[in-house]
């Protein structure tokens, strides 16, 4: 090929490569985000230790129309405020009976006292 040539095929590559259009935006495939539900806090459990602040929470949580017991570790941040960890779980409505009755055997266990 011919330097000529060569800079033809460039020069129309450059212009093609001008031409295109951007992607259009990609369609929303979900529903738009219902209003948050606020967490009610039942407990507060302080877990700091060394210069790290931290709390253990345990509250009743929705999310999307359903309800569940939410159980997640909440640290101090440099602004003083406390700030949901990573560390936590979730327990679904059918799962709290059992749940509940392994804590009570857990607790027998490590205090000696019979829970009710």
């Amino acid at each position: 090929m011919t330097d000529h040539r060569r800079s033809v095929s460039s020069a129309l590559d450059r212009f093609a490569e001008s031409q295109k259009q951007p992607d259009p935006a990609p369609k929303q495939t979900t529903s738009p985000e219902k209003p948050r539900v606020p967490d009610i806090v039942l407990a507060k459990c302080d877990r700091s230790f060394g210069d790290k602040s931290e709390e253990l929470r345990v509250a009743l949580c929705e999310y999307e129309g359903k309800r569940y017991a939410g159980i997640r570790v909440f640290w101090k941040t440099p602004q003083g405020d406390f700030a949901p960890s990573k560390t936590g779980v979730t327990i679904r409505a059918k799962e709290i009976g059992e749940v509940i009755k392994a804590l009570k055997t857990i607790a027998e266990e490590l205090t000696g006292e019979v829970m009710e």
